[in-house]
């Protein structure tokens, strides 16, 4: 992970669409601007708790590395517990993993100086302030998002955008 501007005494805003094979991260500021944005992959071969094991390594790495950026403050941007429409074992798998990230995150920041605070939303009302429509299909969302936010056209990967998506929906709601 690479930042494209220093991020050394600015608000962070850790944003993470969290699955348990494919987690896209965007990395913010306050004033929505982008500083880095990656996948991160786990082997679909893998058991459950090699996942959880490795995602946890992956995210501490990750949250280390801002750390050691001395940022004033770090939000972390999660998306809500899933409600319907998947398996209870996908519900239990990004359950897993959303754990994970948070307790990497809380893991890594206890002993620093930095400012931290975890936020949760709701993805339909995520969806809902891009496109209008808590059940808005991921086209819809895109189209609407990058009117606003033309600069989303440059993001191909879907689990990036949703982590953008998250980033964008915390600086203009919180």
């Amino acid at each position: 992970m690479k930042f494209r501007k220093k991020i050394t005494n600015k608000h962070i805003i850790v944003a993470i669409d969290i699955a348990l094979n494919t987690s896209g991260v965007a990395v913010m500021g306050y004033n929505e601007e982008v500083y880095s944005t990656f996948l991160i992959k786990s082997t679909l071969s893998w058991r459950y708790y090699k996942k959880l094991d490795y995602l946890y390594e992956i995210f501490s790495e990750v949250f280390l590395k801002i750390a050691n950026e001395n940022p004033k403050s770090v939000i972390l941007v999660l998306e809500d517990r899933l409600k319907a429409g998947f398996s209870g074992a996908t519900l239990a798998s990004i359950e897993g993993a959303r754990v994970t990230s948070y307790h990497a995150f809380i893991h890594t920041f206890k002993a620093s100086h930095i400012k931290t605070s975890v936020v949760l939303y709701d993805p339909g009302t995520v969806k809902k302030y891009f496109s209008g429509s808590r059940n808005a299909k991921k086209e819809t969302v895109l189209k609407s998002a990058s009117e606003k936010y033309p600069f989303l056209k440059k993001y191909k990967q879907e689990d990036v955008l949703d982590a953008l998506y998250l980033g964008l929906y915390y600086v203009n709601n919180k």
